[in-house]
Formats: structure tokens, sequence, C-alpha cells
């Protein structure tokens, strides 16, 4: 039977559905620095004690992170379809799992995960009034989510 959508069909839309999503997230991105950086009434930048640095940093990975996405989903389409003439062609290239590109994709996919959860936790501390008996347990899951990628890390 043949594959009634094969990966080369399947990274090339990725990659254009995760430009389109990629530019929504960078209009995005915009209202988030305006917000955290600026006065609301006005475009007047916030005193450095006002603004929320932790929340920045995070944005600013975040973005960082997704570019970094974008970067290698193009990067491993130009590798299959245009520099690799290997055996297989572009599917094989593409269904290697052990190429560069895809682990980094895989680093990347647990990097904005871990990202986006820490901040969902530090958001919860804040909103218990600081209490760390209330994030103690997200705390100890979101350790537990990303203890098996460790094996990401070179030795």
């Amino acid at each position: 039977m043949e594959d009634s959508f094969p990966i080369t069909v399947a990274q090339t839309v990725a990659l254009f559905l995760e430009s389109i999503f990629y530019g929504i997230y960078l209009v995005t991105l915009g209202h988030c620095s305006r917000t955290l950086l600026f006065e609301s009434d006005r475009f007047v930048l916030k005193r450095r004690k006002e603004i929320k640095w932790i929340m920045v940093t995070a944005a600013l990975l975040m973005a960082i992170v997704a570019t970094l996405n974008v970067s290698f989903i193009l990067r491993h389409i130009l590798n299959a379809f245009i520099y690799y003439k290997g055996p297989g062609g572009a599917t094989a290239e593409l269904s290697d799992i052990g190429n560069w590109v895809n682990v980094m994709q895989t680093a990347d996919y647990v990097a904005q995960t871990a990202i986006g959860d820490s901040v969902l936790i530090y958001r919860l501390y804040v909103i218990y009034n600081r209490r760390w008996t209330i994030v103690v347990l997200p705390i100890m899951m979101w350790m537990a989510n990303i203890g098996p990628y460790s094996i990401l890390i070179p030795k």
C-alpha cells in the first residue's frame, strides 16, 4: 500500500505551517514585549524595578527556541532536497532519526515545553502569595517530565 502522506510531503507541509504560526507568534511576542516593558497608557519604558524580569527572560528564551526550531526544519528540508545525493533520496534523509537536525528539533521541543511549564509554575507561585507548599508538587512533576530527556545532554 502506498503511503498516503509521505515524509517528504509531511516535512514540507510542516515547514509551511510552522512558518505561518511563527509569524503569528512574532506578532504575539511584540504585544507581549510591549506589555512587559512599557507603560500601559503610553509608549514609555517602565522603570527597572517595575519590569518582571523573569517573564521577560522566559519570553526571550521562548523566542530564541522558536526561531531555532523554524531554522532547523528549514535546514532539514534543504539538506534533504538540495544537498543530499545519497541512496534513497530525500525520503532517506528525512527518515533518519539519528540526524543531528532531528535530535536538535527534539531538544528544542523539550526546551520550549520546559520553559513554558516553568512559567506556569512561577505564575502559580505568584498567585498563591509566594507559598512554596503550593508549587512543590508541580515542580516535582516538571522535573519528572524533564528527566527522561537528559539523555540528549552529551556526556
